[in-house]
């Protein structure tokens, strides 16, 4: 196969990925518009774009260096660079989402007048600091943002049960 041909062909199976991913979204949220409130709709669309700027956020980047990386790291035969900045990437990722998750995770289920979640937000987004290549105070700022945000969703329209009532 050439060049030409697999360039081609790259190019129409991710137009087709892109189209199907678009379309997949588009029902989603036709779905969601035509079966709940103005109000409940409002909740899901500000907590999924949440999400997804954390989601995409956390990955500070890697992403884009491992695309651009691999393929010169491949080209060059240093198959032992490639592996070592997966393993650091992977760790990375998965260090900064499980601070995420637990940040969130804590500020669900905590009662309103406790202040552990903005306590953990504080010391998690400074973690994520440490690590990021952000101005410092951005993943700070970020994760209080996240907490006031889940407070605020929480407080005003959802009834969580607190763990404590839970366990007894």
């Amino acid at each position: 196969m050439n060049l030409i041909s697999k360039a081609i062909s790259n190019t129409i199976f991710l137009s087709l990925e892109w189209i199907s991913n678009n379309f997949i979204s588009f029902l989603y949220w036709f779905v969601i518009a035509k079966n709940l409130l103005p109000q409940s709709y409002g909740i899901i669309s500000t907590s999924v774009n949440l999400m997804l700027l954390l989601g995409s956020i956390s990955m500070f980047g890697l992403n884009t260096a491992i695309a651009k990386l691999i393929p010169e790291y491949s080209k060059k035969k240093q198959e032992e660079k490639i592996i070592s900045l997966i393993r650091f990437s992977t760790k990375i990722v998965s260090i900064s989402n499980l601070i995420l998750i637990s940040i969130i995770l804590i500020n669900i289920f905590e009662s309103p007048e406790s202040k552990i979640g903005l306590i953990s937000a504080l010391i998690g987004g400074f973690l994520l600091d440490t690590w990021s290549s952000q101005i410092f105070g951005f993943w700070t700022g970020l994760c209080l943002l996240t907490v006031v945000l889940i407070k605020f969703i929480i407080k005003k329209y959802v009834k969580v049960p607190e763990i404590k009532k839970i366990i007894s």
